[in-house]
């Protein structure tokens, strides 16, 4: 039987494209006028689609250092107070139209990405989008950063304004772009259904989320410093990204896709297929990468392309539409009916290491017990709460259904 390669196209906002990646906005490659020197690498390595450098008609601060790290957090999360936004000048126009002119012919969608702080400068961003081709347009709405231009549109989208900031915004837009719209949501937002329904009915095309989550990469203790601070030593407190917000990126995600059906580019945190896979596994059409793209280059959209093809071959699936979303009904607020868990130690693979037993005891309820060297859960005292088995790294504990004094569903 001759084997069936998966189809690894997805439809997004009227386009077809042959992979579900796209580079994120952020990294200096996708300023105005670089991405014509990118376009044919990106394409090469299997991304399908590059969302600008986020422009402005307003002059932006100018922050340097403005990436940060730890030796504990290195490749895990970073901290970016955001590169100059760019500056819409005279010369910006010609760029973008070969930026998009390159970008097309390499089969690449190309997204502009915009932020303003009147009506009157959306629009005009948006005007200047649609008249040099781009196949839609990212609003960033969310800039987590307190020295952004935008701070104060940061302010009101997290405030009790928020879903009239974001409603006001978007038709602005509608009102000076025919081409699709994605609004660039928060994971910082108390109200995502409704800020998404707000979205929707302004006229948004799809969403994207999540944006850099606000934090502070960590203090220099020996000074007092904030590692997130320039050469004056001013600290920022601004984006962080990478694979540490991957889970807030998935919880936002898959409450949007249960909110709407309008289409979901996912981002946070996706440094390799699996993560992709997640993302759209809880309803994401798309994926956008920058971090991780910016600390291993283009050929990473290889490597995610290898990956996600060989899982769906191992697991039978033909195209992301099988997998899409199929995540979400597992979700639920509902309270379950009460059972009875309690957790059971295999003697064969615990090491005896005593992981279980402190965490057990300090953590919870001091539930195993140390008898003759061996550690044994006293089920009586046992909740089932699951902290052993988070702790336990040999995976030696097994949490079970307790359906009798003796007997364990497991």
């Amino acid at each position: 039987m001759k084997k069936i390669l998966p189809d690894l196209s997805v439809s997004f906002i009227g386009q077809s494209l042959k992979t579900p990646f796209i580079v994120a906005s952020g990294a200096q490659t996708t300023v105005i006028g670089n991405i014509q020197k990118y376009a044919q690498t990106m394409a090469k390595f299997g991304w399908s689609g590059v969302v600008t450098k986020t422009v402005t008609l307003s002059k932006s601060f100018y922050v340097r250092p403005y990436l940060w790290s730890t030796g504990d957090y290195r490749f895990k999360a970073m901290q970016n107070s955001g590169s100059r936004l760019i500056y819409w000048d005279a010369q910006m126009f010609e760029r973008l139209k070969r930026d998009v002119e390159a970008a097309h012919r390499n089969g690449l969608m190309i997204l502009g990405s915009i932020t303003g702080k009147t009506s009157e400068e959306w629009q005009e961003l948006a005007a200047y989008m649609q008249k040099a081709g781009v196949d839609g347009i990212e609003l960033d709405v969310s800039c987590p950063s307190e020295v952004c231009s935008t701070a104060e549109k940061m302010s009101s989208f997290l405030g009790n304004v928020e879903q009239k900031h974001a409603a006001q915004v978007v038709s602005d837009i509608r009102n000076a772009f025919r081409k699709p719209i994605i609004a660039k949501l928060s994971f910082h937002t108390y109200d995502i259904a409704g800020l998404v329904n707000t979205c929707e009915s302004a006229g948004a095309s799809a969403l994207s989320a999540i944006n850099t989550i606000q934090g502070v990469i960590g203090i220099d203790v020996n000074s007092g410093v904030p590692i997130c601070s320039g050469y004056q030593k001013n600290g920022y407190r601004s984006g962080v990204s990478g694979p540490l917000i991957k889970p807030f990126g998935l919880s936002t995600v898959s409450k949007i896709c249960s909110t709407t059906n309008l289409p979901v580019s996912g981002i946070g945190g996706i440094e390799d297929w699996k993560d992709a896979v997640e993302y759209i596994m809880v309803g994401a059409t798309t994926v956008q990468v920058c971090t991780a793209a910016m600390w291993h280059g283009f050929k990473l959209g290889q490597k995610l392309l290898s990956g996600m093809k060989k899982f769906m071959s191992q697991k039978g699936y033909r195209s992301l539409n099988e997998l899409r979303g199929i995540s979400l009904q597992y979700f639920t607020s509902q309270v379950p009916m009460p059972q009875t868990i309690k957790a059971a130690i295999d003697a064969r693979r615990c090491k005896r290491c005593g992981k279980c037993f402190i965490a057990c005891r300090d953590g919870a309820y001091d539930a195993i017990k140390k008898i003759k060297g061996l550690f044994q859960v006293d089920r009586k005292e046992c909740d089932g709460c699951g902290l052993c088995v988070q702790v336990c790294p040999e995976q030696a504990i097994q949490l079970s259904v307790l359906l009798t004094d003796n007997i364990c569903l497991g």
